[in-house]
């Protein structure tokens, strides 16, 4: 966003995570179940400080909003599917993360959107590490079975 400062940078990423249950993924019984997202701003350098992060609880529908340097951005994402969302989020740590448990069996993709905001300073390139990963599960305990996939994503953020 624009902060009409010169020394730092504000930046909100919108973390959009898209699951597809099972039945439309791979035409089986696999059920979406969990979803993982960690933002870490300091993995690779040390120019970044995340300054506010959303969710902290589950609300529905979810809603995301940070005002910094007089501008507001916010969005919201329905939580009827999501039974629980833990925070594992760290200003000191400058860790952006959540776990989305989703246990309503669905036959439609689900999304989600947590967020946060950080500074930089505006002359320096660095480097982001972003890991996000969904789980689903057939079955029912004792005799469940969990597949869990993932990615990880390297953001650079580059000045001229």
């Amino acid at each position: 966003m624009e902060d009409g400062t010169s020394d730092m940078d504000w930046w909100t990423i919108k973390c959009v995570t898209e699951g597809i249950p099972g039945d439309l993924l791979w035409r089986s019984v696999w059920r979406l179940e969990d979803f993982w997202n960690y933002y870490y701003l300091k993995y690779y350098d040390t120019i970044y400080e995340l300054r506010d992060y959303e969710p902290t609880a589950r609300t529905n529908p979810v809603t995301i909003s940070f005002s910094e340097q007089g501008v507001t951005l916010s969005w919201t994402y329905p939580a009827d599917h999501i039974d629980e969302i833990r925070c594992y989020s760290d200003l000191y740590e400058d860790k952006a993360a959540w776990w989305h448990n989703i246990h309503v069996v669905t036959t439609t993709t689900i999304k989600i959107a947590p967020g946060f905001l950080f500074t930089v300073l505006p002359v320096e390139t660095g480097k982001q590490r972003w890991e996000i990963s969904a789980q689903w599960m057939k079955g029912a305990w004792p005799f469940e079975e969990k597949f869990k996939g993932g990615c990880v994503v390297e953001v650079t953020f580059l000045y001229p």
